[in-house]
C-alpha cells in the first residue's frame, strides 16, 4: 500500500484491560503508600512549610535547599490547613496516579509496555512511594510527551510546561533545557523560522522566564555548605563516573544480599557498569536513528545530563539518575507517536525495541523487589520512634533533645515540633545547609562529646523530664537498658535506654530513646 493511502489512527477508546491495570496499579500505590514510613529529606520540606508563616518567609527558609520552589508551593496552602505529614502523601500520591493515568492511556506503548513501565524502578518505588518534586517533573515530562504529537498547534501549551518544568528539581532543570532547544528546533524545521510568528517569540519568552526564576532559587548563598559548586577541570575518570551513573539511572538493581538496599546496586564495578550503561544508550540511539529529530533530542538530553553531572560536585544518588529511564521514556514515547501519526490501514510490524524492553524488564524487577522491601520492613524508624513518643509521654511536661539536627528531622516532623539539637545546640525541625551548621565536626561529631552536652542540658533544665533521641552515623548495638553515663561539676548524670526502633532500610534513621535517672 503505497503513503498516499495511508489514513489517520482514529482516536481510541479506553478498554477495560487499560481501566484494570490503572486500578491495580492505584491499588499497589496506595497501599505502598499506606505502608512507607517517611524518612527525612521527605519531612525535611514538609517540615520547612510548617514552620514558614508566609511565603517570604518559605523563600527565605528554603533559600539553602537548592531546589526550585514550585513542589514548595503546591504544598504550603495544603500544609496551613493541617500539619499532618499524610496530607503531603496525598497530594503525592495524586500526581503519582495523574502520571499513571497518562502512561495507561495516553501513550503510544505496548500494552505489555505499559505494565513494565508502571512497576518500574521509578514508578512503583522511588518516585512512586517516597513523596518528593520528582513525581511531579515526571508528570510534567509525560504530559510535554503528549502535547510534542501536535507540537505546532501546542507549541505554547509545551513551552508553558517546560516553564513548570524548570522549576521542579535541578536535573529536570537540566533535560528542560534541553527539551527547550530541541522543541524550538523541532517547531522551526516543520513551520519555518518567520519573525513575526507570535507564539515562537511567546513560547521562548515562558522558557526564559521559566529557567531564570528556577536559577535565582536553586542558586544557594555564598555561605552554603562545600557540597554546592562545580568541577572545572578534565578528568578521565569524571567521564567514567558519569557513564556509570547513566547505568545507575538506566538499570537500578539493588543489591539483594544487603538490608539496606537503597542507594545500593547489584555487583557494583565502575567499568562493568561504564560499559552497560554505553551500551545501552546505544542500543537505543540505533533504534531511534530511524527518526533523525529524535535521535537529535534525545542526544541533546543526554549530552545535556552527561555534561551536568560531570561538571557537579554534588555526588547524587539513585532517585537523580533516574532522570535517565525518564528520558528514555520520553524520547520513545514522542518516537511512537511520530510513527503512528500516519500508518497504512490494517499493517503491522513485528516487535523490534529489544533494548527498551531489557530496559524495561530490568526496572520492573527492580521496581518489584524494591516495593516487596518497603512493605516488609520499616523504611525508616522515625515514625515508630514520634509514635512511641506521643503514646508515652502524653501529657508529661519533657524536654526532648536528639544528637543530629538532620536525622531529627524525621521524628520532628511526625510530632510537629522542634527538637533541641546537640550538634548545633538548637531547637530545630529542619536543616539548613549552611557551612557552619553543615560540616565534619558537626555531623561527626563523638558520642563522648554528645554525652556531655546532654548532661549540660540536663543540668541546665532541672525541673523536667528528659528524653534523649539517639541517633548514629554507623550501627551500634546498643540495647534496651543500656546505660550512658557522666559527670559534670561533680555531678553524676545517667540516661537509660527506655526503647529501640533499629533495621530500617535507611541505615541511619535508626533512634535509641533515653531518659535521664533523676
Amino acid at each position: 500500500m503505497s503513503n498516499d493511502e495511508a489514513t489517520l489512527n482514529p482516536p481510541k477508546t479506553s478498554s477495560g484491560l487499560e481501566w484494570g491495570i490503572f486500578l491495580i496499579y492505584s491499588f499497589l500505590i496506595i497501599l505502598g503508600v499506606y505502608h512507607h514510613e517517611m524518612w527525612r529529606d521527605e519531612l525535611h520540606l514538609w517540615n520547612i512549610l510548617s514552620y514558614s508563616g508566609s511565603l517570604t518567609s518559605l523563600v527565605h527558609n528554603a533559600a539553602y535547599e537548592g531546589h526550585p520552589l514550585l513542589w514548595h508551593l503546591i504544598l504550603w496552602p495544603i500544609n496551613k490547613i493541617s500539619i499532618a505529614p499524610h496530607w503531603m502523601q496525598l497530594i503525592h500520591t495524586a500526581f503519582v496516579l495523574g502520571t499513571a493515568y497518562l502512561v495507561v492511556f495516553k501513550s503510544p506503548f505496548k500494552m505489555f509496555e505499559k505494565i513494565l513501565i508502571l512497576v518500574s524502578y521509578p514508578l512503583l518505588f522511588e518516585f512512586g512511594l517516597i513523596s518528593r518534586n520528582y513525581i511531579l517533573a515526571v508528570f510534567l515530562i509525560f504530559l510535554i510527551a503528549i502535547y510534542w504529537k501536535n507540537l505546532r498547534k501546542n507549541i505554547l501549551i509545551i513551552c508553558l510546561l517546560l516553564t513548570l518544568l524548570f522549576n521542579t528539581n535541578a536535573y529536570a532543570f537540566v533535560f528542560a533545557c534541553a527539551v527547550s532547544a530541541g522543541v524550538i528546533l523541532f517547531y522551526v524545521s516543520e513551520k519555518g523560522l518567520h519573525y513575526r510568528d507570535s507564539n515562537l517569540w511567546i513560547g521562548s519568552l515562558l522558557i526564559i522566564i521559566g529557567s531564570l526564576i528556577s536559577i535565582i532559587t536553586i542558586i544557594p548563598p555564598k555561605d552554603a555548605s562545600a557540597e554546592a559548586g562545580f568541577v572545572l577541570n578534565f578528568d578521565l575518570q569524571r567521564i567514567g563516573f558519569v557513564l556509570k551513573n547513566v547505568y545507575k539511572g538506566t538499570f537500578s538493581f539493588p543489591e539483594i544480599g544487603y538490608f539496606h538496599f537503597w542507594n545500593t546496586f547489584f555487583r557494583e564495578n565502575k567499568y562493568r557498569m561504564a560499559s552497560l550503561g554505553m551500551a545501552a544508550w546505544l542500543g537505543l540511539w540505533w533504534h531511534l536513528r530511524k527518526d533523525r529529530p529524535v535521535l537529535l533530542l534525545s542526544g541533546l538530553i543526554y549530552a545535556a545530563l552527561g555534561g551536568f553531572i560531570y561538571l557537579s560536585a554534588y555526588v547524587g544518588s539513585v532517585r537523580h539518575y533516574q532522570i535517565y529511564t525518564i528520558s528514555i521514556l520520553f524520547c520513545f514515547w514522542i518516537f511512537l507517536d511520530r510513527k503512528k501519526n500516519y500508518v497504512p490501514a490494517g499493517t503491522s510490524a513485528p516487535y523490534t525495541r529489544f533494548a527498551f524492553l531489557a530496559i524495561l524488564c530490568g526496572q520492573a524487577i527492580a521496581g518489584l523487589f524494591a516495593y516487596s522491601k518497603d512493605l516488609a520492613y520499616p523504611f525508616s524508624n522515625a515514625k515508630a520512634a514520634a509514635t512511641f513518643l506521643e503514646t508515652n509521654y502524653a501529657g508529661t511536661p519533657y524536654l526532648l533533645m536528639g544528637n543530629y539536627h538532620y536525622l531529627n528531622t524525621p521524628v520532628a516532623g511526625y510530632l510537629g515540633q522542634k527538637i533541641f539539637s546537640l550538634d548545633i545546640l538548637q531547637n530545630t525541625a529542619y536543616s539548613v545547609w549552611r557551612a557552619d551548621l553543615w560540616n565534619p565536626s558537626v555531623y561527626g561529631m563523638t558520642d563522648s562529646t554528645l554525652l556531655k552536652r546532654a548532661a549540660q542540658v540536663a543540668n541546665a533544665q532541672k525541673n523536667k523530664k528528659i528524653v534523649w533521641l539517639c541517633e548514629y552515623n554507623s550501627s551500634v548495638a546498643y540495647t534496651e537498658g543500656h546505660l550512658k553515663s557522666v559527670s559534670l561539676q561533680g555531678k553524676n548524670y545517667q540516661f537509660l535506654c527506655v526503647k529501640v526502633f533499629n533495621e530500617s532500610i535507611v541505615h541511619d534513621e535508626n533512634y535509641y530513646i533515653y531518659e535521664l535517672k533523676r
